[in-house]
């Protein structure tokens, strides 16, 4: 079991490390876990460098804030100006277009005035409404109306596809146990066990 003296020499060492970069020791000379007194000691600086991290996060989100508020009242009085002008400037461009719908374009020494023709579009308000409507088609001009969107059932394929094999590998053909038939378009992803480290400070 190392000691505390041992453990501050590791501390020092790793910290060197992380400031040198990760190819700054062989792989043999590198600390690694290798007992619960150095795991549990990983922990804790562990723990230290996540809240270091959530100190980080709560001062930029403050800071976030301050600047955004700062943003709002600076901007507050030209955006409205923005809003009047630009408002002046296309009731301006209206009117000469409707004087002259030849005119698009009114060119000024301090910028540029345009009219430009929409195009016409269908906006779909109701699309249960709407689809009721299709389901009275045919499928052909049902078609033109609505369209389905497909995804695969995953939750459902579970308790009907298998794997070809028991014990079959990353990205196996799966079959309909039925029929015996290989499903074209889906693989087996067996399941994988995922480690993590949580420090008790980030438990809740």
């Amino acid at each position: 079991m190392p000691d505390l003296t041992d453990l501050y020499a590791i501390e020092v060492d790793i910290d060197a490390e992380t400031a040198e970069g990760e190819d700054a020791k062989p792989e043999a000379e590198r600390f690694r876990v290798d007992g619960p007194e150095t795991a549990t000691w990983a922990l804790r600086k562990l723990a230290a460098a996540e809240a270091e991290i959530d100190d980080a996060k709560t001062l930029a989100a403050s800071e976030i804030a301050r600047v955004e508020q700062w943003y709002d009242e600076v901007t507050r009085r030209p955006a409205r100006d923005v809003e009047f002008f630009r408002g002046l400037l296309i009731d301006y461009m209206r009117s000469r277009h409707a004087e002259d719908p030849k005119c698009k374009t009114v060119k000024l020494p301090a910028g540029t005035l345009t009219a430009r023709a929409g195009q016409p579009k269908i906006d779909a308000t109701d699309i249960e409404a709407l689809k009721a409507y299709a389901d009275t088609l045919d499928d052909e001009y049902r078609s033109s109306i609505i369209r389905t969107k497909y995804e695969a059932n995953v939750s459902g394929m579970k308790g009907l596809l298998v794997p070809k094999d028991e014990g079959d590998p990353l990205g196996a053909p799966l079959v309909d146990p039925s029929t015996g038939e290989v499903v074209p378009g889906v693989v087996w992803l067996p399941a994988v066990v995922k480690y993590d480290a949580k420090t008790t400070e980030g438990e809740s």
